[in-house]
């Protein structure tokens, strides 16, 4: 399995005025090595023509392709990897029908202890966001719950080039990023986390 490290970047539709595709496609030519494909409101054909377009704009890249919480999505793309968050199909359900990558959310240091059989965490929101409502766990918990997984930590939520740093010296594998990349110009932001991330990996 390809270890889920460093950038990982995730489509917004509402941030990116509907280009989500064209978004993914700067994010991966600036160098972004994970994309996940979230989307919760349009119909599937849609949500199925987009997460094709994306996944094969990852190859050439050797990138990593998610879904975000729909199995049958990540099946029918054959994607690399799945996310679940706490209110999705449990993992045990989505492991019957999907055999690629798959990560569970955890804002708490309970829910992280119990998604150990997930093959990477996303633990959230760090710092308060939009996009994540529930009470932030903050760095010193991320660095708690990080010593006590046995699985890589991806952190996520509220986090910004200004943060970053501090998000990626509590341990964790990796972060992942929504508005702050995918507001503005795409390509430079995914540059600019890049050069701080894997400096920090």
């Amino acid at each position: 399995m390809q270890q889920i490290k460093g950038l990982y970047v995730i489509t917004d539709r509402a941030l990116t005025g509907g280009k989500d595709v064209e978004a993914a496609e700067q994010s991966l030519k600036a160098g972004c090595k994970i994309i996940q494909y979230r989307e919760k409101e349009r119909p599937y054909g849609e949500m199925k023509e987009k997460a094709l377009k994306i996944k094969e704009l990852c190859r050439p890249h050797d990138a990593l392709f998610f879904v975000n919480d729909h199995v049958k999505l990540a099946v029918e793309t054959q994607a690399d990897g799945l996310h679940l968050g706490q209110e999705d199909v449990s993992f045990e359900e989505a492991r019957k029908e999907f055999d690629g990558i798959i990560g569970l959310s955890a804002s708490t240091y309970g829910e992280a202890i119990k998604a150990q059989q997930a093959d990477y965490i996303g633990v959230g929101p760090v710092f308060p966001t939009t996009t994540k409502p529930k009470t932030a766990c903050g760095v010193t918990e991320l660095a708690r719950i990080v010593k006590a997984s046995k699985k890589p930590i991806i952190a996520i939520g509220g986090i910004t080039l200004e943060n970053v740093n501090e998000v990626m010296d509590a341990g964790v594998e990796g972060v992942a990023v929504i508005s702050a990349i995918m507001n503005g110009n795409v390509f430079d932001n995914t540059r600019k986390f890049l050069q701080l991330v894997e400096v920090k990996k």
